[in-house]
């Protein structure tokens, strides 16, 4: 997910189905017909619970809803929303999709890669997982939002120079 789609979270659609996590994210970058959507992401659990997002996502909300407040969403000042990412000093507050960018680069880049000079992007990372594990190119390019498979297969897909296998953590 882009820093800007996780930004758009709605915690209070939000909700665990069989397991998994299902966030509904307002007015992602992607429209359809010029229109902006309401775009639903799965999130599955993870067997091992120190590594289970979804887990982490149940902790995370058992902290922080006590401070939900429902405030008006950035892309539409007469859409309201209660926002995932929380400032830690006020946890009423969102934070920006800058924060949330810093804290995906500062994650990857304990990401070891073959090529030292070149950052990993977290949206490469992604696809790169997906396709590793049986997704099909043209799913990643419908749910990255890129215009064609070329574009998934030249800039996206790290498994030509990465140093680790992302699908065993």
């Amino acid at each position: 997910m882009r820093p800007d789609d996780i930004h758009c979270i709605d915690t209070s659609q939000s909700k665990i189905v069989e397991g998994n996590l299902e966030v509904v994210v307002l007015f992602p970058k992607e429209r359809r017909s010029k229109q902006r959507i309401i775009k639903t992401t799965k999130v599955w659990h993870h067997s091992v619970p120190e590594l289970c997002p979804v887990k982490t996502y149940n902790v995370y909300r058992i902290r922080t809803s006590s401070f939900d407040k429902k405030m008006a969403h950035p892309k539409d000042r007469n859409t309201r929303f209660t926002p995932l990412m929380r400032n830690c000093q006020d946890l009423s507050l969102p934070i920006s999709t800058d924060r949330i960018s810093n804290h995906m680069q500062s994650v990857s880049q304990f990401i070891p890669s073959w090529d030292d000079s070149q950052k990993l992007k977290a949206r490469a990372i992604g696809a790169t997982m997906a396709l590793r594990n049986g997704v099909s190119v043209d799913d990643v390019m419908v749910q990255g939002n890129w215009s064609s498979t070329d574009i998934v297969n030249e800039f996206y897909r790290l498994s030509r120079s990465t140093a680790l296998n992302f699908t065993t953590s």
